[in-house]
């Protein structure tokens, strides 16, 4: 009776160790990958062609790099200097 507590035990043991584990490794992040324009390309590549093989984060990262390549920052573009139209109604 004592050696089936002790297997009960330890079975509950490592299920406890098994859920901790994580499954996959944590994918490149949108900072990372902002620095790293060739790689941004190969991982959208990847997210197009072989949907299954990558996970939805590391396609997400990818995707917020190259817009973050593409549009910038966010600082709004203001020209120096130019003053928009305006129409003269009095006439």
């Amino acid at each position: 009776m004592m050696n089936v507590k002790k297997i009960a035990v330890l079975m509950v043991a490592l299920a406890e160790m098994a859920a901790c584990t994580p499954s996959k490794p944590p994918g490149p992040t949108a900072d990372e990958l902002r620095n790293d324009p060739a790689r941004t390309k190969q991982i959208m590549r990847q997210c197009r062609e072989h949907r299954d093989q990558v996970s939805d984060e590391t396609c997400a990262a990818a995707r917020g790099a190259a817009r973050t390549q593409f549009m910038g920052s966010g600082t709004r573009y203001t020209p120096g200097g130019v003053q928009p139209k305006t129409v003269d109604k009095r006439e």
